[in-house]
């Protein structure tokens, strides 16, 4: 039975189909899927997946990609309950109207370790970020926001890896808390966190 798919242009080249909406019944019978990259042309083919993805119970990986990012995510979409899911990425938008219903879905996916979401926060750009502190298991972030933010904090305690763009803003203008304990933020490496973690392992 299939694991693992991509879905994207080049794996549509051969039927000739522009859109990947007429793949999203097929998807919904490989309920023994666990890892499943849905490159999208634009953010309104997501929504039939939505039902697909209802049943797809054994999903570790998911990762959802549009051509055009402009484009907020559906409510239905943080629905979702995906008991196995540890690595979640997706480019579509969160916009402030839809941060109580994040919120939600990371409370029932506790296990994410590795995440990526994009946001267009106009006003709860700092309860966005209070959601995501919440996430204990989480050691990768990688983080978009277009409105401009120039600092991130909190920081998800467990959190390792951050990788955050705010458009408008130059990368390294952007700020962390002085006493955090990432080990990479951008290309940036820090020897220190990175020794102090690996002296608590040891202990």
């Amino acid at each position: 039975s299939l694991r693992s798919t991509c879905i994207n242009r080049e794996t549509l080249q051969p039927w000739n189909h522009r859109s990947t909406v007429w793949m999203a019944p097929i998807i919904q019978m490989c309920t023994q899927l666990t890892s499943l990259d849905l490159e999208l042309n634009s953010v309104d083919e997501h929504l039939p997946f939505v039902e697909a993805l209802a049943g797809l119970t054994n999903l570790v990986h998911l990762h959802i990609t549009t051509d055009k990012n402009l484009g907020d995510i559906s409510a239905s979409f943080f629905s979702l309950h995906l008991p196995h899911l540890t690595d979640l990425e997706t480019t579509m938008m969160i916009p402030d109207d839809m941060l109580s219903a994040l919120a939600d879905f990371l409370e029932r996916h506790s296990d994410l370790v590795k995440l990526g979401l994009a946001f267009s926060c106009h006003e709860g750009s700092g309860q966005s970020m209070s959601v995501l502190a919440k996430c204990t298991a989480l050691t990768s972030l990688r983080r978009i926001d277009w409105p401009p933010i120039h600092h991130f904090e909190p920081l998800p305690p467990s959190l390792r890896c951050l990788d955050w763009t705010c458009h408008t803003v130059p990368k390294d203008s952007l700020t962390l808390p002085p006493d955090h304990t990432l080990t990479h933020f951008q290309n940036r490496t820090f020897d220190n966190n990175i020794r102090l973690h690996q002296t608590l392992v040891d202990l």
